[in-house]
């Protein structure tokens, strides 16, 4: 398991490399402490999306492949101009 400030360690040090500055100011911090936690609340959010369509979706009769597939069709259509969703669609069946 990827401890927090490895994985912290480690983002600063690619971020530094990228920018071509040191990623190690009190702003800096204060970024690396929020983008991890968006991160993980947007993959929460899409799963407990997932969970509540299928659940909506079978409640009123409708078949257990649909919310999977409904997923995969969004990720054929935002692939090419959204690439960002389509990432983050990845993260649901």
């Amino acid at each position: 398991m990827l401890r927090f400030a490895e994985f912290r360690d480690s983002a600063r040090r690619r971020w530094a490399a990228v920018i071509g500055e040191d990623a190690s100011t009190p702003l800096a911090d204060d970024a690396l402490d929020h983008a991890p936690h968006s991160l993980s609340a947007a993959s929460r959010l899409l799963r407990e999306a997932d969970d509540w369509l299928t659940e909506l979706y079978s409640a009123r009769g409708g078949p257990s492949s649909a919310i999977p597939a409904l997923w995969s069709a969004l990720r054929t259509v935002v692939g090419e101009p959204l690439p960002e969703a389509a990432r983050h669609l990845e993260l649901v069946r």
